[in-house]
């Protein structure tokens, strides 16, 4: 479910966006919908939304599960548990990152656990064996399963695809996956910040009772910023409550003026790029959040 909001931009990085966010400064003011939005409580908390939300929207839609910078190597890998499944990305000898269901074949254990390098994961239960592009090399046994064509009974690959430093990956095993309309006009924009360029330095992990659309939305404002975040980097040095917003199908990015963007309006030369003068945050719909300063 998605609602363009009358009134929002689609404007690229350019230094006209820059100049956009310095009006809005230089006013007092920020980018707002041309009237009040109320959200039904129900959306949020009926289970019969969430059910159609996972099954229609989060099931079927590409989402990045993993950094490039987590699985650099082939052999690297790492396991992520999403909307109750057990999820593999593992880099292969051939160097291709792929996604398959962490289930073995045979009796449904878990080959892979954490992360790390390996070139085999082997089932705990009964030691059955895939290499690290999912195949099945070992079968202990193996003269009690004829019949078995270990060439079709490799993990479960999910539709997967590497772009912009991350591995995406729809979690409906056959579904269709279409990168490039999925990003739409992002595209070239998210390839600008060289995203696979990136190193890959910790993960912290919360876990909260809450619904998903609640934890993405929170990342939506800059209203919270002197309150929540007024000892940080991000709360001392933008301008309170004052931002951008731009709608791109149904992804968003929010702009947050650094302090010093005001120099601008008495200094032709300064450097007018938004991302020297802005804090920028990327909602990739529906699950990934970038934030960039």
């Amino acid at each position: 479910m998605t609602t363009t909001v009358p009134g929002s931009h689609a404007q690229l990085l350019s230094d006209a966006l820059t100049l956009r966010a310095l009006d809005l400064v230089s006013s007092g003011t920020t980018d707002m919908a041309s009237e009040v939005l109320r959200v039904p409580l129900s959306y949020y908390r009926d289970p019969e939304v969430l059910e159609r939300e996972r099954h229609e929207i989060l099931e079927r839609s590409p989402m990045a599960l993993a950094p490039t910078a987590q699985v650099p190597r082939p052999h690297d890998y790492t396991v992520r548990e999403v909307l109750g499944r057990s999820v593999l990305i593992s880099r292969g000898a051939d160097g291709v990152a792929r996604a398959f269901l962490n289930y073995c074949r045979h009796r449904g254990a878990r080959p892979a656990e954490g992360c790390g390098s390996a070139r085999r994961f082997a089932c705990p239960y009964h030691a059955w064996t895939y290499d690290s592009a999912g195949q099945l090399v070992g079968i202990p046994g193996q003269d009690g399963f004829t019949g078995i064509d270990p060439t079709e009974h490799g993990l479960i690959e999910l539709p997967s695809e590497e772009r912009h430093g991350f591995v995406w990956v729809v979690l409906t095993a056959g579904a269709p996956m279409d990168l490039d309309a999925h990003l739409g006009p992002l595209d070239a924009e998210l390839a600008s910040w060289n995203y696979d360029t990136y190193g890959y330095l910790t993960e912290r992990e919360f876990d909260s009772q809450v619904n998903w659309k609640n934890a993405l939305e929170a990342f939506a404002e800059g209203y919270h910023f002197p309150y929540v975040h007024g000892d940080s980097v991000i709360g001392q040095n933008t301008v309170a409550n004052t931002s951008t917003h731009d709608v791109f199908g149904r992804h968003h990015r929010m702009g947050f003026p650094f302090n010093w963007i005001g120099l601008l309006a008495d200094d032709p030369t300064a450097d007018r790029n938004p991302k020297a003068n802005m804090g920028l945050i990327y909602w990739i719909y529906p699950n990934l959040v970038l934030a960039n300063s």
